[in-house]
């Protein structure tokens, strides 16, 4: 019978969690070494005199990095097998103690790009079929367009002025994936807006974490700009006798505001599930979006549904 769940085999003490504790210099050490030995070859293919030892010595030390990342890895599948997790269990036991958290970040950041881009020019935001989508990125655009453009600008720019060919096609290589990046960053904007659907008011975190919202429990939806220091989720502590406050700021501002109906639960981004009465958060066309809300209310929600501002 099996008696030790997940969360007690990461908990303080545990082998995995001692494992993890153990490796996380071993994951310095690749994180210094694989760039180090990247800018090696480069120079080495360039051209460029360098002295015989340091390329081997940095070599060598990432071998044996990557060796050790490997043997800790097997130890950590090994561990979650005897514990009596499957092996696909296992292996994303790996992932989570094995992998160095800035690698698996990069990844995750790598695929949202590229699967933005498809769905930026195929045309496939992340709205359901019958809902309306409304952009949040409107003062980023003029900005990350700015980029792309004078990334293009320094490519042709770089391949003029430097005289090695090797040079010339390794800055090649950074500057189109430099672009591509900029433009990937404006697809998953665009291609992830805040949606409504007949049921549900979704409004956007980032790219992969979003607040839901219920129609039937909106009571108002009012516009009015209010700043805040920093980007992100800010959580109003509850009044007495009433829900705490969600607000989502963007560039440092809100500009929609509603308005919940008591006992309201809505699962934010970083706190959990929580009795909420307001969510202020930005969005482009805050006139559309509370007149969109107000003109496809559901009758069965009355007069309680979201109201212009006076």
């Amino acid at each position: 019978m099996r008696t030790t769940p997940s969360r007690t085999r990461t908990a303080a003490g545990s082998p995995l969690r001692t494992g993890r504790n153990r490796t996380a210099y071993i994951h310095s050490a690749l994180l210094v070494l694989a760039p180090a030995e990247a800018a090696m070859a480069l120079l080495l293919l360039a051209g460029i005199p360098v002295a015989p030892w340091i390329p081997i010595t940095v070599g060598a030390l990432l071998l044996v990095t990557v060796i050790a990342e490997i043997v800790l890895a097997v130890c950590v599948y090994g561990q979650a097998r005897q514990e009596g997790d499957s092996r696909r269990s296992a292996v994303r036991a790996i992932a989570r103690e094995a992998v160095p958290a800035p690698i698996v970040r990069s990844a995750r950041f790598e695929v949202l790009l590229w699967e933005s881009i498809w769905r930026w020019v195929s045309r496939r935001p992340l709205v359901p079929e019958c809902g309306q989508g409304f952009s949040y990125h409107r003062y980023e655009l003029p900005v990350l367009l700015a980029f792309a453009v004078l990334g293009i600008v320094e490519i042709a720019l770089v391949h003029w002025l430097l005289p090695w060919p090797t040079v010339r096609v390794v800055a090649l290589v950074l500057g189109v994936m430099g672009v591509i990046w900029v433009l990937g960053f404006l697809a998953s904007l665009s291609t992830r807006p805040h949606h409504v659907t007949d049921t549900t008011l979704t409004v956007r975190v980032d790219a992969h974490h979003e607040i839901r919202i219920e129609r039937s429990t909106i009571t108002t939806a009012r516009t009015g700009l209010k700043h805040y220091p920093t980007d992100g989720v800010h959580l109003e502590r509850p009044s007495e006798g009433g829900g705490a406050g969600v607000s989502v700021a963007r560039h440092g501002q809100t500009n929609v505001c509603l308005s919940l109906t008591d006992g309201t639960t809505v699962d934010v981004t970083g706190h959990g599930f929580l009795a909420v009465n307001r969510v202020a958060f930005w969005v482009d066309e805050p006139d559309r979006l509370r007149g969109h809300l107000h003109e496809e209310q559901s009758p069965s929600r009355g007069p309680t549904g979201p109201q212009p501002a006076s």
